[in-house]
C-alpha cells in the first residue's frame, strides 16, 4: 500500500506543475502576440529533442552509419503530405525497421 501511495504522490507532483498554469491562465490570455508566440513552444521543444536524439550519441555528433537520419526523410514526407500523426509514426517505425534490416544483411 505504501508503494501505491508513493506512486500516486509522484504522479501528482509530476502533473501539478503542468496542469496548474493551464488552469490558472485559462481564459485570461488576452495578448494575441503572446498567445501566438506560446503556441510555437511545443513544436520548438519537440524539434530540439528530436534532432538531438537523432544526431547525438555518447555526447558526440553521430552521422556516419546513422539509420535514423535516413529514416526521418520518408517520415517527414508522410507527415507533410498526410498531416496524420498515426501515419507519420507508422512511416517512421516502418522506415527504421526496413533500413535496420537492410543494413543488418549488408
Amino acid at each position: 500500500m505504501e508503494r501505491v501511495i508513493t506512486i500516486l504522490c509522484m504522479a501528482l507532483v509530476t502533473y501539478l506543475p503542468r496542469a496548474l498554469p493551464l488552469m490558472i491562465l485559462k481564459g485570461s490570455m488576452k495578448n494575441e502576440i503572446l498567445v501566438k508566440w506560446l503556441s510555437f513552444i511545443p513544436s520548438a521543444i519537440l524539434s530540439s529533442l528530436l534532432i538531438s536524439s537523432i544526431l547525438i550519441k555518447d555526447s558526440e555528433v553521430f552521422l556516419a552509419g546513422n539509420i535514423q537520419i535516413i529514416a526521418i526523410i520518408p517520415t517527414i514526407l508522410v507527415a507533410l503530405r498526410t498531416k496524420s500523426l498515426i501515419l507519420t509514426v507508422l512511416a517512421g517505425v516502418f522506415s527504421y525497421f526496413i533500413l535496420s534490416r537492410l543494413l543488418f544483411f549488408l
